[in-house]
């Protein structure tokens, strides 16, 4: 579980090892109150270089979310991967919303097998 910050992509405890491509995510808290998104990214450290995919904008819903987050094809061909989850919170500029406005929350990430 992570508390998303503006400032910072936060990463989750654990790395995937594994060549799932489906997370459930799960926004814990006042999640009728929130008024910002995460961004959510893939990292990975090939070869000692740390590399990120494109984030892709995920809102709090008080259900669960299914998200398929494709592993790019010429990185599951070089073998086992280790990917980590990173997540960072955001406003809309055009909008009203402000960041004291917004309620603290966490993100609960779970990749799903089979």
């Amino acid at each position: 579980m992570v508390t998303p910050s503006l400032s910072s992509w936060n990463q989750f405890p654990t790395q995937s090892t594994q060549y799932s491509e489906t997370y459930r995510i799960r926004f814990l808290g006042d999640v009728a109150q929130i008024s910002s998104w995460i961004w959510l990214r893939s990292s990975y450290v090939i070869n000692g270089e740390r590399m990120v995919e494109p984030s892709v904008r995920v809102y709090p819903k008080p259900e669960p979310l299914l998200l398929r987050y494709e592993i790019n094809p010429s990185l599951s061909a070089t073998g086992k991967i280790a990917r980590t989850i990173e997540i960072k919170k955001s406003f809309d500029g055009s909008k009203r919303y402000s960041s004291r406005a917004d309620r603290d929350y966490s993100v609960w990430i779970e990749e799903k097998w089979g």
